[in-house]
């Protein structure tokens, strides 16, 4: 029977090639474009709109504000916790039969995990400030532009969290990788 290698940092970095951070990276910027055209078609209807058709709109703003509100608070910090879950032993940690592509296929899976919920509450803002500039909410009640700040929130993630060769490795050593091995 033949024994199956440990996967080591050094496997994970010859198979981490220049087309998988470039296929990261194209995802990650996929994500952004999708919620910056939006964040500029909500700057260009608040443009055309005006606050002569209030109405009772105001009630379904607030309501679905405050339903934003609650899924942004409840998303963000399930996000970053699945993303974690994904790196437990059971996941990728200590198995050996782990190929490099494997791990670098779990890390993938749990960034799409956490941008995908951040991405959600970044559209249901932006949905908000969408209605609320239609019906001239935005212009009697600017407070309601908070809405998009979930969208601030995901552009800055992404920044701050880009792929490049040296943030996935950084996250295999400090996820993948007990210390004593990276």
């Amino acid at each position: 029977m033949e024994t199956k290698r440990i996967v080591t940092m050094r496997d994970v970095q010859e198979a981490l090639t220049p087309f998988y951070v470039k296929t990261s990276q194209v995802f990650y910027l996929s994500l952004v474009g999708g919620v910056l055209v939006f964040f500029v078609i909500d700057l260009w209807l608040y443009l055309q709109s005006s606050d002569l058709t209030l109405a009772a709109n105001i009630e379904l703003v607030r309501l679905l504000s405050f339903t934003h509100l609650f899924y942004a608070l409840a998303g963000y910090p399930v996000s970053l916790y699945l993303f974690e879950r994904l790196f437990t032993r059971k996941h990728v940690h200590g198995v050996p039969a782990m190929t490099p592509d494997g791990i670098l296929a779990a890390i993938r899976l749990a960034s799409i995990v956490r941008l995908a919920i951040m991405e959600g509450i970044a559209f249901l803002g932006l949905v908000i400030c969408s209605i609320a500039a239609q019906n001239g909410i935005l212009h009697r009640f600017p407070e309601y532009w908070l809405n998009s700040l979930s969208s601030i929130i995901l552009i800055g993630f992404v920044l701050f969290d880009f792929p490049t060769r040296e943030r996935l490795e950084q996250i295999c050593r400090t996820r993948v990788f007990p210390p004593s091995e990276a």
